[in-house]
């Protein structure tokens, strides 16, 4: 079965617990796909008592600003919940320019040191 047929497979009423793993995507089991599907991290995450640090770079072309926006508006009561937005960096915290691609992955960089500084001050709180 395909890639493509795999995940629609997996998103089908046909999909169950005995759902072989070579009907899904990555070969992985039954139980942990559904453990995913079941999973509510928005939900979840407002059973956290410690402090949390949300990082999001602006050329981040995987986790988006809509979905930064998401966390951040299901924790705006919280306040040990910090959020800090990096416009130029992307998914790695590397400062790049332009659109972003998969190809920023190949341009070698350094995680950014305002971010390291936002990160080492947070841990040390």
């Amino acid at each position: 079965m395909r890639s493509k047929n795999k995940c629609l497979f997996l998103q089908s009423d046909k999909f169950n617990l005995k759902s072989l793993a070579s009907e899904l995507p990555l070969g992985q089991s039954a139980s942990y796909w559904k453990y995913l599907l079941d999973y509510k991290p928005l939900d979840e995450v407002k059973n956290i008592k410690s402090p949390m640090l949300f990082a999001q770079g602006g050329r981040d072309y995987q986790v988006t600003e809509k979905d930064f926006a998401l966390w951040k508006n299901q924790l705006k009561t919280n306040k040990t919940a910090i959020f800090k937005w990096y416009p130029s960096l992307n998914h790695l915290f590397i400062k790049g320019s332009g659109i972003p691609s998969p190809k920023d992955y190949e341009i070698k960089g350094n995680v950014d040191g305002e971010f390291l500084n936002d990160l080492i001050q947070f841990i040390l709180k």
